[in-house]
């Protein structure tokens, strides 16, 4: 094992490093009462030791001094504060010791400061309603102001721009065509064209020998007409005739689509509430269930003497079904006092039910 000691001797002596090797023996003569008990000064522990054998004395050097043979050596109180060595694995949880008596009352410490604001707490429940104080007594009605001086006129601002001009509407719908207006009086007749020329005469044939009379001749074919002349000029147009009057205003047009629903209004307060109505009459009492069970196709459920059908039906857990299902028995006041059920054929376990009250 290798021992570093850095070691101060008191004041006017030199400082060192004793250095003890392995395989040396170091023995603090006096052991470890005699080193508690050795006077430290100024934080420096001082010993001698026996060169031949490395045997180690503290002295007190107030009293004491080594002799010859032995080597002073000192060193300080408490060593040079080594590096921190490196964390050691966390221990295994020891066993839950037993739990200590008591310990007295200590006093009580002073104050700590005072810790951070802790958050807000849950709201508490709404406390109980506290009683209505009485009402206190009505304050003297003020004396009024004085009425202040009116202030003095601001000056006029000055005129803003002139805001530009609004872009030209939307142009309506085309309205309806009015009826046509009256017809225009008839503009004057045009004047008459003159007449065409008459066509020129044909040439007359040569005058033939008489012959003799002879009978008389069939009537001879009129000549042909003479060409048509050419058509006069058209005369001037006639004078424009006045306007006709305004026709009549056109029908209405159709109503325009309708309007978007108006938002619901509110609700309005709640009537009085209405009276009481009459107590209804009496159900019937008593009521109860009577079934008849046969190996039938007809099968028959009676009420009890004074008691009345309010209900019936029928059941069968075979192949059966029911056909019919109809009240029965009729007593003098027409009610029916039993229920008859008809099935498509006969089984035991056929039944029929009727309800009966009084």
């Amino acid at each position: 094992m290798s021992v570093s000691t850095r070691a101060t001797r008191p004041a006017g002596r030199a400082r060192r490093t004793l250095l003890v090797g392995a395989g040396t023996a170091v023995v603090l003569v006096g052991g470890v009462a005699a080193a508690q008990a050795a006077i430290v000064s100024n934080n420096v522990i001082t010993a001698c030791m026996k060169t031949s054998t490395g045997t180690i004395r503290v002295i007190d050097t107030a009293k004491q001094k080594c002799v010859t043979g032995e080597k002073a050596i000192a060193w300080n109180q408490k060593g040079v504060k080594g590096d921190t060595g490196a964390r050691g694995a966390t221990g295994a949880t020891g066993a839950k010791g037993a739990t200590g008596a008591t310990g007295a009352v200590g006093a009580t410490g002073a104050a700590g400061a005072t810790g951070a604001q802790g958050e807000k707490g849950d709201t508490g429940a709404t406390g109980a309603t506290g009683a209505q104080g009485e009402q206190g007594l009505q304050g003297e009605t003020g004396a009024i102001g004085a009425t202040g001086a009116q202030g003095e006129q601001g000056l006029q601002g000055d005129q803003g721009p002139k805001g530009e001009n609004g872009g030209p509407g939307i142009q309506g719908e085309k309205g309806d065509t009015g009826a046509t207006g009256a017809t225009g009086a008839q503009g004057e007749q045009g004047l008459q064209g003159e007449q065409g020329l008459q066509g020129e005469q044909g040439l007359q044939g040569e005058k033939g020998l008489q012959g003799e009379k002879g009978d008389t001749g069939a009537a001879g074919a009129n000549g042909a007409d003479g060409a048509t002349g050419a058509q006069g000029a058209q005369g001037p147009q006639g004078l424009t005739g006045e306007t006709g009057a305004q026709g009549p205003q056109g029908e209405v047009g159709p109503q325009g689509p309708k309007g978007d629903t108006g938002e619901a209004g509110a609700a309005g307060a709640q009537g009085p509430k209405g009276d009481t109505g009459e107590t209804g009459a009496s159900g019937a009492s008593g009521a109860a269930v009577v079934q008849t069970s046969a190996n039938s196709s007809t099968v028959t459920a009676t009420c009890p003497a004074g008691k009345v059908a309010l209900g019936g039906g029928g059941s069968t857990s075979s192949q059966r079904r029911v056909e019919q299902s109809y009240p029965s028995a009729l007593n003098g006041s027409s009610q029916a006092t039993a229920w008859t059920v008809r099935f498509d054929g006969s089984s035991s376990s056929n039944t029929a039910y009727v309800i009966c009250a009084a």
